[in-house]
Parts: structure tokens; C-alpha cells; sequence
């Protein structure tokens, strides 16, 4: 018995410390940081019926349609968050939830239902999807929609999610951008475009969602 304490205490002595994982992160979805966010919705809506900050999970009712925007824009950056979806109590087979929602990247212009961005998908069945909205928007994108399907949690389930953003060089030497989406540690989707810049979003769309320990570390 001593053998074995001995054997879990240089385990537990070894085993990498969660903190130094995070260190460099900024909390995105705090009472302190929530005055950093605004709300595109239809006119006379009150963000604070869609959006509910309670004790740091974000509570997204889904309605009306709009989104969350930070007031910072941003460049490169590790997104870090996690989200669910309540389980409704007649749903018996997941693949046909049709919860939706999403994270945009680099918003551009005025806000507007739905601005130019990039989007990381959170409709349910194809989470994890990054791809552009708008139609002049230069971007492409690859997913493996077996490694998706596998990383999924149920619905219910909290899920991680982790988004890079890179500057990089594009094919005609101008700058853009690399994004790299991981659904619950494995990577599913890697995508290039023009865009380099820009706030970051929270879409409402009919499905109420939460989300929580949204964080951000800007890369250089």
C-alpha cells in the first residue's frame, strides 16, 4: 500500500499544473468584462432579456434574432469557451436536434442581421464548422466531418471549443488569416481568407444556448 502512494504521490507530482495552460488568457464573460459587450437587435429589444450574464455563464435565449459584439476588435488570438445546449425532454435522437447558434470572427462594417464576418458554427449537428458570411468575402475552408461527428458531446453535454487565429500570407501576397477550430480537443476545420481584423460576436438564433469561461490570449 505505501508502494502505491508513493508511485500516485510522484504522478500527481508530474502531472502538468491547469493554471500554467491559461496563463496569458483574458476572461471575456465576466461581470467585469460585460460592459465590453453590445447587442445588434431589432429595434425597441432589451439586451438584457436575450443576453442573461448569471454567475459568469452566458445565457442566450435565442430571440430575437441578433448577436453580441465586442467592443474590441481583434487580430490573432486562441478563443477559448465552452457551450450546451439544454436538452429538450421529448428529444430522442441527437442528429436531429436543430439547435443553432455561433461565434463570429473579424465583424466588419456596421453592425447589421448578419454582419460580414466569419462564423463558427454552433448549429448542433455541424458544430465547429468555420465559414464566411457574405458573399465578397474571401475564404475557404476544409473540415473532417468524421472527426466532428466523433467529438461531439450529447446534446445537453457541455463541449469545448478552442479557435486560432494566425496572420498569415495569402497566395497573391496579401495579408489574411488562418483559423483553426477544435471541437473538445481535436481538431475538425482549418480555413484561409482575406479578413485580418475585427470584434468578436455572439449570435442569437433562435435556440436558447449557454456559454461560459470564454477567454482569449492574443498571439503575436
Amino acid at each position: 500500500m505505501r508502494l502505491v502512494w508513493v508511485l500516485v504521490g510522484v504522478l500527481v507530482a508530474w502531472t502538468p499544473s491547469p493554471a500554467a495552460d491559461e496563463e496569458g488568457f483574458q476572461p471575456l464573460l465576466t461581470a467585469e468584462a460585460w460592459s465590453g459587450w453590445k447587442a445588434q437587435l431589432p429595434a425597441n429589444s432589451d439586451k438584457d432579456k436575450t443576453f442573461l450574464l448569471k454567475d459568469s455563464v452566458l445565457i442566450c435565449t435565442g430571440k430575437p434574432l441578433g448577436y453580441l459584439y465586442t467592443e474590441k476588435s481583434y487580430s490573432t488570438y486562441m478563443l477559448r469557451y465552452e457551450w450546451r445546449y439544454p436538452r429538450p425532454a421529448d428529444l430522442k435522437e441527437d442528429a436531429l436536434f436543430p439547435g443553432n447558434s455561433g461565434v463570429f470572427l473579424h465583424i466588419q462594417g456596421k453592425p447589421m442581421i448578419w454582419p460580414v464576418c466569419l462564423e463558427v458554427q454552433k448549429l448542433y449537428r455541424d458544430a465547429g464548422n468555420v465559414f464566411k458570411i457574405g458573399r465578397n468575402v474571401r475564404f475557404t475552408s476544409k473540415i473532417d466531418k468524421e472527426k466532428q461527428k466523433s467529438a461531439l458531446k450529447p446534446v445537453g453535454e457541455w463541449n469545448a471549443s478552442e479557435i486560432i487565429v494566425e496572420a498569415i500570407q495569402l497566395s497573391d501576397g496579401k495579408p489574411g488569416t488562418r483559423v483553426t477550430s477544435k471541437l473538445n480537443g481535436v481538431e475538425i476545420c482549418v480555413g484561409e481568407g482575406a479578413l485580418v481584423q475585427g470584434p468578436i460576436g455572439i449570435q442569437s438564433e433562435n435556440w436558447e444556448i449557454h456559454y461560459r469561461n470564454m477567454r482569449l490570449r492574443p498571439l503575436k
